[in-house]
């Protein structure tokens, strides 16, 4: 995942001035109150992964499901637990992983 630094005057006194709340959802009215920063999402990331949920959607743009993580335990689970079936059966190109916009 390509990083990038984003200089916003102010924001580091922002974010260390907000107070923490369940869900972070003063963290992201903080992020969000700076003009740069107005569609802020919220994500974690391990080892250079994104833990940011993703929907599926079909290759002409119809959303399959809210969250790709359901999603594949329904696929898995369709096959009884054999995920080579599961990969072999769902790689086609039609379906694709993206956050929500």
């Amino acid at each position: 995942m390509p990083n990038s630094k984003l200089e916003i005057a102010d924001l580091a006194v922002a974010i260390a001035a907000s107070s923490v709340t369940p869900k972070h959802e003063k963290l992201i009215a903080t992020l969000r109150s700076f003009e740069r920063m107005k569609n802020a999402r919220l994500a974690t990331t391990r080892d250079g992964y994104s833990l940011v949920k993703r929907m599926v959607l079909n290759s002409d743009g119809t959303v399959v499901h809210e969250d790709h993580e359901a999603w594949f335990g329904e696929q898995l689970a369709a096959d009884g637990g054999d995920a080579a079936r599961t990969y072999e059966r769902r790689r086609a190109p039609d379906i694709s992983c993206r956050t929500a916009a």
